[in-house]
């Protein structure tokens, strides 16, 4: 081959740095919690925002009270967080799904 033929050379990849961290609001928090699949813990949401584990605390500790008489509810076991509805929606959640309300989950 040729010097005009030959494949350009790759630049390494580039190694990924630390993200900046994201300001830990009640919002944010309750976002994240409305999006993730399934519990996080709370070393999980710390390192997503780059922060630690005291704020996380107090930002779990004012979105449920927040979220206390509502539709939404924070649910916390052990180190695992996670938004569910509330159990006085129950009958409704269940008719809208199609099943007893028996049957869900607490």
């Amino acid at each position: 081959m040729t010097a005009e033929h030959e494949a350009p050379e790759r630049e390494p990849a580039a190694v990924p740095e630390l993200q900046p961290p994201i300001e830990l609001t009640e919002a944010a928090l309750e976002a994240l919690l409305f999006v993730a699949e399934r519990p996080l813990s709370r070393r999980e949401v710390a390192a997503l925002f780059g922060s630690d584990r005291a704020v996380v605390d107090a930002r779990l500790g004012d979105l449920e009270v927040s979220l206390h008489g509502r539709g939404i509810r924070l649910a916390l076991s052990g180190d695992r967080v996670e938004l569910v509805t509330a159990p006085d929606a129950g009958a409704l959640i269940a008719r809208y799904v199609g099943t007893d309300a028996i049957r869900l989950s607490p």
